[in-house]
């Protein structure tokens, strides 16, 4: 995701909705810059190959958490959505 980001040099607020069926952790890896100056990120969480979704969940908030945002988890059926908001001062 940074290096999309970057080549837009967009100056504007960043908004990221995410469902790409598994590979969301991935994802958030290499979009540390991204993250940074992110206001709200919508997940749509799935399990992959290796991990079941409740670890891909649990290392998804974590990455999340560690980018000063703030949470809420949406269970519904067999679907689990994240919605992140940022969180401006940080004690």
């Amino acid at each position: 995701l940074d290096s999309i980001i970057q080549k837009l040099k967009n100056e504007q607020k960043i908004v990221i909705k995410m469902d790409i069926e598994g590979s969301e952790y991935d994802a958030l890896l290499g979009a540390s810059k991204t993250l940074q100056n992110c206001e709200k990120i919508f997940i749509e969480i799935h399990q992959t190959d290796e991990v079941s979704k409740e670890e891909n969940l649990d290392r998804i908030i974590k990455k999340l958490e560690e980018n000063n945002f703030d949470l809420e988890i949406r269970k519904k059926g067999v679907g689990v959505r994240v919605i992140g908001i940022k969180i401006k001062n940080k004690f």
